[in-house]
């Protein structure tokens, strides 16, 4: 009986564990957006006592590119539950936090290269630091759902890059038969991305 209840407590205790393993907040991984893979640089506790992974992303891009990476992630995550912050760090293009259920993790991006030809519109080197907290789930190569190919899957048409009024056909029936839909003038393509599903 008593290896019986012994069991019993060990198969609960079991699935607690997995309960609470998932119940964890799950961070997109950026290197998808980014086109680039998520080297793992260090794990670190810091002076607040908090444990993170450090992950690096280097790449080539200017600035444009860069802004266009952070707004995507920024609002992919704030899609999925988190809280953005931006934060001020020196060197740092860009500083920002992202909360969600209690943990908190940072992303910075830093020029590594070319700062000149940056400056002056052209590309260099950036090198993206994401500090992961331990107890937030993290999996490489796994993206934010809002996300198609680094830009913001579109919220006109899904990311299908259809037009929502006429599905795809060009002309929509407003009552007297068929005409040349108004919202994409007959193209049959989502007038907010113009047929390419992001933006």
């Amino acid at each position: 009986m008593k290896k019986w209840i012994a069991g019993l407590l060990l198969v609960l205790l079991a699935i607690g564990g997995c309960a609470l393993a998932a119940g964890d907040v799950w961070l997109p991984d950026p290197g998808p957006a980014l086109g680039v893979a998520a080297e793992l640089y260090m794990t670190k506790t810091e002076n607040n006592g908090v444990t993170y992974d450090y992950y690096t992303y280097d790449l080539e891009g200017d600035v444009d590119a860069m802004g266009h990476f952070i707004v995507a992630y920024t609002e992919a995550l704030r899609n999925i539950g988190f809280t953005p912050k931006k934060l001020s760090l020196d060197n740092a293009m860009w500083y920002e936090s992202y909360a969600k259920g209690g943990s908190t993790a940072e992303m910075g991006v830093f020029v590594s290269t070319d700062a000149q030809s940056i400056a002056n519109g052209g590309t260099g080197g950036w090198r993206v630091v994401l500090a992961v907290p331990l107890e937030m789930t993290f999996r490489a190569g796994s993206g934010a759902p809002g996300l198609v190919g680094g830009n913001t899957r579109c919220i006109g048409c899904g990311g299908n890059g259809v037009c929502s009024g006429c599905g795809g056909l060009g002309t929509a029936d407003y009552g007297s038969g068929r005409e040349e839909c108004v919202l994409c003038d007959g193209s049959g393509d989502c007038n907010l991305c113009d047929g390419a599903g992001s933006y």
